[in-house]
């Protein structure tokens, strides 16, 4: 469990991100942690099964029998029909025991896309976290009215975030610039990690909804669409046989003389009403979080190579400072001076700190930029152009 925890301490909500993938790892994570404590203190605190004995069973036989019944399985066969007289394991009910445990295991997996992109982003010493969070202080700065001194600090503090991410993307691409396939590699390394991010969650929250859909629901095809139609149509779970509150189990019992009876006992499965509330939402829930991601995902790939819809951001950011750039300037200043990873990284600053920073970050880096492309306008001072901001 500590182990758990410090996982998710790491990937607590930060601002590296958008609000689709916060939906995954933290409410989404958030949810399935609190469904696994309501049903694991159900399961190992009150009582989750409780069976009908015999008269002869006193006491701890009792006691016995149902701790039995719970960890070996009970099985389902509706009221009406006879109880079959070979082998019942095909009735077995063998989800309920581990539904906490799921539900703990699903958390996980949610985070785990998570602990990948911090990782493998983090290593290249560039904390996009920490730029945002200096971001945030200079938009909270703003608007308290504070010091300009002070808030100027801030931006030229992100500011020299974006210049040593500049110089990051420069450094690996001149170095494999020998090699097209690694320089093209590196060139936007960060922003194809924040991809590999999102397809990591549409992968783990369409994965989920099929194993749920194959181990809960195999009768229907949508299994939470299926189970709330019964619901609404008032089809019990008596007729449906999905999550059903009695059941049934065996205890072969060895008496004097090696004698073995067994009896079969009727149980009640008082936390399926639980389970079964509780996985009509999880269906939908995950449901719709797939969709959100596949949509998601197909509007940052289109962000992200579509160099026109990069050049309109530009523009537009710098339109809010006052500076009207023609679309062959922004290009000449992207390709000069930002890279795709600049790009992408300041789609995330103005998305969690809104268009008035961003654009301001923005504009201290075209200010910085603007010497250099007086300088390159002079013939003798003609510098090599570094790569284009997509490549093909």
């Amino acid at each position: 469990m500590q182990a758990i925890a410090r996982l998710i301490d790491k990937v607590k909500s930060r601002d590296d991100d958008d609000v689709v993938d916060r939906a995954n790892y933290v409410y989404s994570a958030l949810m399935f942690g609190m469904f696994a404590l309501i049903t694991m203190a159900k399961q190992y605190v009150g009582e989750p099964l409780q069976c009908w004995v015999p008269p002869e069973f006193k006491g701890s036989w009792e006691k016995y029998s149902e701790s039995y019944c719970f960890v070996e399985n009970t099985y389902y066969i509706k009221m009406a029909e006879q109880l079959p007289k070979g082998p019942r394991q095909q009735y077995e009910l063998q989800y309920y025991q581990w539904v906490g445990f799921m539900m703990m295991g699903q958390m996980i997996f949610f985070v785990l896309p998570k602990a990948v992109w911090n990782s493998l982003h983090l290593k290249t010493g560039l904390a996009i976290q920490s730029l945002i969070s200096t971001s945030k202080l200079t938009m909270k700065k703003g608007q308290d009215a504070m010091i300009k001194d002070n808030i100027e600090k801030d931006m030229v503090k992100a500011s020299q975030y974006m210049k040593n991410l500049h110089r990051f993307n420069k450094d690996k691409i001149d170095s494999q610039s020998s090699k097209p396939i690694n320089a093209k590699f590196w060139n936007g390394y960060i922003t194809k990690l924040y991809i590999l991010f999102k397809i990591l969650n549409l992968s783990n929250s369409v994965i989920q909804l099929y194993v749920l859909n194959q181990f809960l629901g195999p009768k229907y095809t949508f299994f939470g669409y299926g189970l709330l139609m019964d619901l609404l149509q008032g089809k019990e779970w008596e007729e449906s046989g999905h999550f059903p509150r009695v059941t049934y189990c065996d205890v072969m019992v060895r008496l004097p003389g090696d004698v073995k009876t067994t009896y079969t006992l009727q149980c009640v499965l008082a936390i399926n009403m639980f389970n079964e509330k509780i996985y009509i939402f999880i269906w939908f829930w995950l449901f719709l979080l797939s969709v959100i991601n596949f949509l998601n995902l197909c509007n940052w790939l289109f962000l992200v190579l579509s160099e026109d819809n990069a050049v309109k951001f530009i523009r537009t950011q710098l339109a809010y400072k006052n500076v009207n750039l023609t679309v062959e300037k922004t290009k000449e200043f992207m390709g000069s001076y930002l890279y795709l990873d600049a790009v992408t990284t300041l789609r995330l600053v103005q998305l969690n700190c809104g268009d008035f920073v961003s654009s301001d970050l923005i504009n201290y880096l075209y200010q910085d930029y603007k010497p250099k492309e007086e300088k390159d306008s002079q013939p003798e001072a003609l510098e090599e152009k570094r790569p284009p901001l997509i490549t093909p």
